[in-house]
């Protein structure tokens, strides 16, 4: 049986070919190309929201595919309620069902009845204005609160204004305000991935706290919550657990040799029982929890209906339980 993942990407480039640590493994990719819409090749971001669009944020453009059609918004010089800017980087969907997109230069909400944006930008005159302009991720918390990862801090916005959280003592603060992920786990608590390291966000407390790991490359790019006491930590060079009652980092004994020298862009669990792991330079890894079996997926240039990169930038699940997969 073929399984059929969507591919946002354009153009096929060189590429090594598909294998598979599975037996009778099949995937079947459908490509979307200018030719059907999409604004531009490099795909940042990704999002399905609870009406059912998939949302891809490109170099040059946001777009909204409905199923048969994709629609463009792009900044507008001339139109104040236009996108701030066509490099879109994080989408989420607040408990309200606005949308935010995250750009290089500001935050946006859109307006579904009007199909307008609202902008919101650092203001050095504002103290309760956005941290810094490049919006990096996003995530919406169960309690209705968007939280906003900067390149120099983290926002919290309630509604009105942002609250900023940033680490102020270490040496390497401004590493560390570089946030590039942001986890709400079980416990509701936040866990960042920054370009120094983990931080830890306590809800309750309000605060915000540098977590000492010893890794190779501090710069954490993706977390999901294996279980209640253990991490997925991707970096830019492989995969690691990090469990949070001892404080301790581990090696998966079988991930961690086909991940040595990964740079891991993000995370997808399927089912309670895949794994999904997109690479800036190997494709994508499928592990399932259960059977123990690895599958690596990458470009083939003989197969047309396999995946058109291997620089993996993004990948959601839709309703319909087909992958939707974002290339650079």
């Amino acid at each position: 049986m073929r399984r059929l993942i969507q591919l946002l990407s354009l153009i096929i480039l060189c590429a090594t070919s598909l294998h598979s640590y599975a037996e009778n493994s099949q995937y079947s990719f459908d490509h979307f190309s200018r030719d059907q819409g999409l604004s531009q090749a490099s795909v940042q971001a990704l999002y399905h929201d609870k009406q059912g669009f998939i949302w891809a944020g490109t170099t040059d453009g946001l777009n909204r595919f409905d199923g048969y059609q994709f629609k463009v918004y792009r900044s507008n010089s001339d139109k104040l309620d236009s996108l701030s800017n066509n490099n879109v980087l994080s989408i989420t969907q607040d408990s309200n069902e606005n949308l935010w997109f995250g750009t290089v230069n500001g935050l946006n909400r859109f307006n579904k009845s009007t199909e307008s944006f609202t902008a919101f930008l650092h203001d050095n005159k504002q103290k309760n204005s956005l941290s810094n302009n490049i919006v990096q991720t996003l995530t919406a918390d169960k309690f209705g609160s968007v939280w906003v990862g900067t390149k120099n801090g983290l926002n919290k916005f309630n509604g009105k204004n942002f609250i900023l959280f940033s680490h102020q003592s270490e040496e390497n603060n401004a590493l560390r305000n570089d946030i590039q992920a942001i986890f709400e786990d079980s416990n509701n608590d936040l866990w960042l991935g920054t370009q120094g390291g983990l931080s830890f966000f306590d809800v309750k407390a309000k605060t915000l706290n540098a977590v000492e790991v010893e890794l190779k490359e501090q710069s954490i790019t993706s977390i999901l919550e294996y279980d209640d006491h253990t991490l997925w930590l991707g970096t830019e060079n492989g995969l690691y657990l990090y469990h949070k009652k001892s404080g301790l980092l581990s090696k998966h004994t079988t991930l961690i040799t086909e991940l040595t020298n990964s740079h891991i862009t993000s995370f997808l669990l399927r089912n309670n029982e895949d794994l999904w792991i997109t690479t800036r330079n190997k494709g994508i890894y499928r592990y399932n929890l259960i059977s123990k079996n690895i599958e690596h997926l990458q470009s083939d240039k003989k197969k047309p209906d396999s995946l058109i990169d291997n620089d993996i930038r993004a990948i959601i699940n839709d309703n319909a339980n087909n992958l939707w997969i974002g290339t650079y």
